[in-house]
């Protein structure tokens, strides 16, 4: 059983930009290919995208144009890396570098890559140039690494595609020629697509529509992005493929890594968005058979404390809708982005419902979002309510913890005790002096309560006051995890306000 996974670079970039400064860590779709531990062409590629300068022209196994500018506006050279895709995906090259050409090793020496300085003879009047002369090619060294490390059969049992903007069109592209390649059409394929994006005049059958060989499609695409000729696609699925969408906060380089305010210029403003991004690609990828090194393996608090962060700054983020990475500028309706649902024109938020998950796809919040991740993400459990200030209950939450599980809190809203006019937040009100006894003594009236008791009952041994945005505790004991507003019995009715909570468990053995 071998499982390939076909890393797709976006337009102009690299298998290098895993260590490009204008990504705070790297950019994603490299990453992952640089943190891939398994053998290299026989189980993973990576495939640098359109207009990223021909890098790896010497490195395909199939022949290739330089198509300059035309790559980056157009996407040119995306059908010789399919082409490329498929052969490595069969084990057969199409075409060889027998010798470098003049172009070829300008190109690798420009770009820095180690390579044996060119070889000159003769007087200037009859001077010849030897660029080197390749007794066993690249492409031949690859092709045997795949005979030699496929131990069932050389095709693939499953195959996982990866990639962002273009690339991550490529990933539809691979997967529709796989499915009109009678050798390949059965492989059952799984995509991970990071904001896919055409360009203009590139919204053909193969690039938003995808047959029934793709068993699982998970989509993040970027909310704040408006720039004219940016519109991503959602594709088209056959009823049997498990579609998996999610709006992220951001532009469109932001869900990779680019922690820019402009989304552009880097940084580390906004990482939040590029580490969600990344931690949830790492779990889809290790669920599909691969094995990475390097993961980040963020706990449901630290998911949480991204979150809170973006939260924080979502004025900014809205503010993000206002740059472009084209000269044509940002759409005029900068209320919500415009996509393409297949072929046709949507807004953002009204592509949810069948056949996606969660079913409110792109206007899902980030507790519908946590919800559908939580499928995949097994260790970590999310749950959210909303607690009314005049309700005397305690709120118990059905999430079931052990000794040393995580647990995690972000509490948000006011309420006012007595009917007040004064808010009061989660930390209490420490000048009001109630008569009677508080349901829990050591924390200010008002303030939120969490608690694990058995059998839908408190212990009040096991109680504490959530007093930060952000609040993490191990727990000690098992039990399932309750909340109550901490006030005197038979006052709550006089009481007005909510909380929004929002919890995370993660299990540690």
């Amino acid at each position: 059983m071998t499982i390939l996974t076909i890393y797709f670079c976006g337009t102009g970039s690299t298998k290098f930009d895993e260590s490009n400064p204008i990504y705070w860590q790297g950019e994603l779709v490299s990453q992952l290919a640089a943190n891939t531990l398994s053998k290299e062409f026989a189980e993973w590629v990576v495939i640098d995208g359109p207009g990223s300068g021909d890098l790896q022209a010497d490195e395909l196994w199939t022949k290739s144009v330089s198509y300059g500018s035309y790559g980056t506006l157009w996407g040119s050279g995306w059908e010789e890396n399919v082409t490329h895709a498929i052969n490595v995906i069969k084990g057969k090259f199409d075409w060889q570098r027998e010798k470098l050409t003049d172009a070829s090793y300008k190109v690798l020496k420009d770009a820095g890559v180690p390579i044996e300085d060119v070889k000159v003879s003769g007087s200037w009047a009859w001077r010849t140039y030897d660029y080197g002369d390749r007794a066993v090619t690249q492409q031949q060294l690859q092709a045997q690494i795949v005979k030699m490390f496929r131990k069932e059969g050389i095709l693939p049992t499953q195959v996982n595609l990866v990639g962002w903007s273009r690339g991550g069109i490529s990933c539809h592209m691979l997967a529709n020629a796989m499915f009109g390649d009678l050798e390949l059409k059965e492989i059952p394929i799984r995509i991970l697509a990071i904001d896919p994006v055409p360009g203009p005049r590139n919204f053909q059958a193969n690039k938003i529509s995808l047959k029934d060989n793709v068993k699982e499609y998970v989509g993040f695409y970027a909310r704040d992005e408006r720039s004219i000729g940016f519109s991503c696609v959602i594709p088209e699925t056959d009823p049997i493929t498990a579609v998996h969408v999610y709006p992220i906060p951001g532009r469109h380089a932001t869900l990779v890594g680019n922690g820019g305010t402009d989304g552009a210029s880097g940084g580390m403003a906004f990482r939040e968005p590029g580490l969600l991004v990344r931690h949830y690609a790492e779990v889809y990828l290790t669920a599909w058979g691969v094995k990475l090194d390097n993961m980040l393996r963020l706990s449901g608090g630290q998911v949480l404390e991204c979150i809170s962060n973006i939260q924080k700054s979502s004025a900014a983020y809205e503010n993000m809708r206002t740059f472009s990475y084209s000269l044509l500028g940002v759409q005029n309706d900068s209320a919500e982005r415009i996509v393409s649902l297949g072929d046709t024109a949507k807004k953002f938020s009204t592509i949810q419902g069948t056949p996606f998950s969660p079913a409110t796809g792109l206007s899902s919040s980030w507790l519908d979002v946590l919800s559908s991740l939580s499928s995949v993400d097994g260790d970590t459990q999310y749950w959210a309510s909303t607690l009314q200030a005049n309700n005397e209950i305690v709120l118990f939450t059905g999430i079931h913890v052990r000794p040393t599980d995580e647990i995690s809190v972000i509490v948000e809203g006011q309420m006012a005790l007595d009917k007040a006019s004064q808010l009061y937040g989660q930390e209490g009100d420490t000048s009001r002096n109630p008569k009677g006894a508080l349901l829990f003594p050591g924390a200010a009236p008002g303030s939120l309560i969490m608690g694990i008791g058995s059998k839908n009952a408190r212990d009040p041994t096991q109680e504490r006051a959530v007093l930060e945005p952000v609040y993490d505790l191990v727990a000690t004991e098992e039990g399932d995890v309750y909340f109550y507003i901490n006030e005197r019995a038979g006052f709550y009715a006089d009481n007005t306000g909510q909380f929004t909570i929002t919890l995370a468990t993660t299990q540690r053995q």
